[in-house]
């Protein structure tokens, strides 16, 4: 299995339940897959430099699983249909 990074910018109206569905969302893609996740931390509130749908700043969250390209792929497809993830993006590990 490979490594990979991501990271999550998530509405910065989410309370901490709402953080806590982003992170089982994700898990469950990962482990679903037959990955692991090693690492998950909230970054906290921060500015964005640009307005990503209409938000002036997010949730940011960084995690690292190990996993295969299709779950990246699905990861990708998960994040963008949910609501409450406003940018994700998810790098390989070398």
């Amino acid at each position: 299995m490979r490594e990979y990074e991501g990271v999550l910018l998530a509405n910065p109206e989410l309370d901490e339940e709402g953080v806590t569905g982003i992170k089982g969302l994700v898990e469950g893609v990962i482990t679903s897959g037959g990955g692991e996740i090693e690492n998950w931390e909230r970054w906290g509130r921060r500015r964005l430099a640009y307005k990503i749908k209409g938000k002036a700043e997010a949730i940011y969250i960084l995690l690292t699983f190990k996993g295969g390209e299709k779950i990246t792929g699905e990861l990708r497809r998960t994040c963008g249909l949910a609501e409450n993830i406003l940018r994700c993006m998810f790098l390989q590990k070398s």
